[in-house]
C-alpha cells in the first residue's frame, strides 16, 4: 500500500510539472468556451433554442454528440498520453522505474491519476462554456437548464467520455511506447480513421456495414453525451444510445489497456 500510495503521489507530481500538461488543460477549456460562443450566437440568432436540452448539452460539452469528434475530450486525451509517452520521448522511464520497479503499480497510478486529472478539466471546460454562454444570452441559461430532461445525465455522459478518452491516451502511449505516434491515433480515430470507415461501411444495402459502424469506438462513446431523440451519431446510423454506447467505448478502452499493460510489464524500458 505504501509503494502504491508513493507511485500515486509520485504522478500527480510529475503531471503537474509537465508543461503540456498546463496547455492542453488550456486548450481543452479555450475549446469547450469557443463551441460555447458559437451555440450562443446560434441561439441568439434564433437558429437554435435553449429550451430544447440538446442545445443546452451542446452549448456546455463542446460536443453535440452526433460525430466521434470532441475538442476537450480529445484535449485531454493528449494529456493521458503526455502522462507516459514523454517519458519515452525524453529517455526517462528507466528513471521513473528506478523510483517505481514496479510496473504494474506505476501503470495503474498513472491511469488512477490521469482520470482524476480528467474529470476535473472536464467539470472546468463545463464551467468555462456556462460562463460563456452565459455571457452572450445572459440570465436566459439558467442553472435550472441544467437539470431539465436528460440534461444532466448527458453532462456526465460527457465526463465519462472526457476520463475514457484520457485513459485510451495513457494506454496508446504504454503500447505505442512513443507520444508522437501514440497522439496521432489518438487524433486520427475520430478525426479521420471513423469517418473514413463509417463512408465505406455504408451504403443502400449495408445492414451490417452499418450495424459494425455504429459500434466503432468513438462514434459509440459519442453516445453518451446524445439525447434520446437526438440527431444519433450522423452517417444515418441508427444511435446505439447511451448505455450501449458508452459500454461499447468502455470494452474498447479496456482492450486496449490490457493489451498495453501486458506489452508494457514485458518490453525492456
Amino acid at each position: 500500500m505504501h509503494t502504491f500510495l508513493g507511485a500515486l503521489r509520485y504522478e500527480w507530481i510529475r503531471l503537474r510539472s509537465i508543461r503540456a500538461t498546463w496547455l492542453l488543460v488550456l486548450a481543452a477549456v479555450v475549446s469547450a468556451g469557443l463551441v460555447a460562443w458559437i451555440v450562443a450566437r446560434e441561439i441568439i440568432r434564433g437558429e437554435e433554442f435553449l429550451s430544447e436540452p440538446e442545445t443546452v448539452v451542446s452549448l456546455l460539452s463542446g460536443s453535440s454528440g452526433v460525430g466521434p469528434l470532441s475538442f476537450p475530450a480529445l484535449f485531454v486525451g493528449l494529456i493521458g498520453v503526455a502522462a507516459l509517452g514523454t517519458e519515452y520521448r525524453h529517455g526517462l522511464m528507466q528513471t521513473t522505474l528506478s523510483a517505481i520497479p514496479r510496473r504494474g503499480v506505476l501503470l495503474t497510478a498513472k491511469l488512477l491519476v490521469v482520470a482524476v486529472f480528467a474529470g476535473l478539466t472536464a467539470t472546468l471546460s463545463m464551467g468555462a462554456a456556462y460562463a460563456v454562454g452565459r455571457a452572450e444570452i445572459g440570465p436566459g441559461l439558467s442553472t435550472s437548464l441544467l437539470t431539465a430532461g436528460d440534461t444532466e445525465r448527458a453532462l456526465g455522459g460527457f465526463i465519462a467520455l472526457v476520463v475514457l478518452t484520457s485513459l485510451l491516451g495513457v494506454a496508446l502511449g504504454a503500447l505505442l511506447r512513443s507520444a508522437s505516434a501514440a497522439a496521432v491515433v489518438l487524433v486520427a480515430l475520430p478525426a479521420l480513421i471513423e469517418p473514413l470507415a463509417i463512408w465505406a461501411l455504408t451504403g443502400p444495402n449495408s445492414a451490417t456495414g452499418e450495424d459494425i459502424a455504429a459500434h466503432l469506438p468513438f462514434t459509440a462513446g459519442a453516445q453518451m453525451v446524445n439525447l434520446p431523440g437526438g440527431d444519433g451519431p450522423g452517417f444515418d446510423l441508427v444511435a446505439l444510445g447511451a448505455m450501449a454506447g458508452g459500454l461499447t467505448f468502455l470494452a474498447f478502452v479496456l482492450a486496449t489497456t490490457f493489451v498495453s499493460s501486458a506489452a508494457f510489464a514485458r518490453r525492456d524500458a
